[in-house]
């Protein structure tokens, strides 16, 4: 039954938690957390990632201090294609996995489409509710945003009422108090 008796007094009947049942729900949890991440299928570890500029250390530092929970700012990762910048977030949502975090991994276009769905379907706030719940989001290829100006405002509603979501288990995830979030451009 998960438990055992507290061999120092047999008469007592004191029951302890099966200390492997603790690691077994720690490693389960993880990977639940993992799963509803919806993270590409990519090796996207902090070590793994390439730093061939400044820029690029930068972004790395940036996401390595994120990732430690030693900053939790609002994140900008600019740069051209193929620059690290999916490679980085990835490797971020990890690293906060790993950590007993809870998130979720969009892709704009997919997530503008699911809103675009959710109103369409009149179950409007669904999605929001949902990742309200959660500790951390990644918006990856914000830059390509060809959807159609309801699918824009959407978003944008979501954005906002995410932003201004109180948040019980963790700090909010905003900009620090100068006003600058914190920003990494890899190249």
């Amino acid at each position: 039954d998960g438990t055992r008796m507290n061999e120092n007094d047999p008469a007592a009947l004191v029951a302890y938690p099966c200390v492997c049942r603790d690691a077994e729900n720690v490693v389960n949890r993880r990977r639940r957390y993992q799963e509803w991440a919806n993270l590409p299928e990519s090796t996207g570890t902090l070590t793994g990632y390439r730093r061939t500029s400044p820029e690029q250390e930068e972004a790395y530092n940036v996401a390595q201090s994120f990732a430690s929970g030693t900053s939790r700012t609002l994140v900008f990762m600019t740069g051209g294609p193929g620059t690290g910048k999916t490679h980085l977030a990835i490797a971020i949502a990890r690293a906060c996995i790993r950590g007993g975090v809870r998130g979720r991994f969009y892709n704009v276009v997919d997530l503008v489409n699911r809103l675009e769905t959710e109103h369409r379907n009149g179950k409007q706030g669904r999605i929001a509710d949902y990742l309200t719940r959660l500790d951390f989001i990644i918006l990856d290829e914000l830059g390509y945003l060809p959807f159609a100006q309801s699918g824009g405002q959407l978003f944008f509603h979501l954005v906002s009422r995410l932003y201004d979501a109180p948040r019980s288990s963790s700090p909010p995830i905003s900009p620090p108090a100068n006003g600058q979030a914190s920003s990494a451009t890899p190249r």
